[in-house]
C-alpha cells in the first residue's frame, strides 16, 4: 500500500490555511492531496498535476468524497505556466513538488522500472509517449547513450 512522503512534515511545511490555492505538482497516489484538500476545505482549490494517467484515475478516487475544488489535470510541471493559465490560476498560496517514482509505479510490472520482475524495460512517466527505456537502450547509439548519461 502506497503511503505518501513524510506526509505530516510536508503539511506542517505548506502552512495551509482555509481558502488556499494550492498546487500538488506531482500528485501520485493522492495522498498528500487530500490532506491538502482537508486543510484548505470547501472555500480552497487545489490543483493536481501528474503526467501518469493511472496517478490521476488514483487521486480522482481517492478525493471523490471530500469536499473542495478539485482540478486533475495530465501533465508536466515543466509546462506549469500553460497549465496553470489554462485553469485561470493567477496566484498560489503553496505548492508541493513531490519528484520521483512511486511505489505503484515500481510494483507495476508493466511499467518496466523494477528489477524486481522479468518485464519488458520501459520506464515511462507517460505511458502515452511513444518512446521506451527500452528503445533508447537498445537503438541509440553508444555517443547518445554517454550524452544521455553525463547530461542526466
Amino acid at each position: 500500500m502506497h503511503q505518501p512522503v513524510l506526509l505530516k512534515e510536508v503539511i506542517s511545511h505548506l502552512n495551509l490555511k482555509e481558502g488556499d490555492i494550492v498546487l500538488d505538482a506531482t500528485v501520485g497516489g493522492g495522498g498528500h492531496a487530500a490532506e491538502i484538500l482537508k486543510r484548505i476545505g470547501p472555500d480552497g482549490r487545489l490543483l493536481g498535476l501528474d503526467a501518469d494517467e493511472s496517478a490521476i484515475r488514483r487521486t480522482e478516487d481517492k478525493l471523490k468524497n471530500l469536499s473542495g475544488s478539485v482540478s486533475l489535470i495530465k501533465g508536466n510541471f515543466r509546462d506549469l505556466d500553460m497549465l496553470l493559465s489554462k485553469t485561470g490560476i493567477k496566484s498560489l498560496d503553496a505548492a508541493l513538488f513531490d519528484v520521483g517514482i512511486s511505489s505503484y509505479q515500481l510494483e507495476d510490472a508493466s511499467r518496466g522500472f523494477s528489477m524486481k520482475y522479468n518485464a519488458r524495460l520501459d520506464m515511462r512517466m507517460n505511458t502515452s509517449l511513444d518512446l521506451t527505456a527500452y528503445d533508447i537502450v537498445n537503438n541509440f547509439k553508444e555517443s547518445q547513450l554517454s550524452d544521455i548519461i553525463k547530461t542526466y
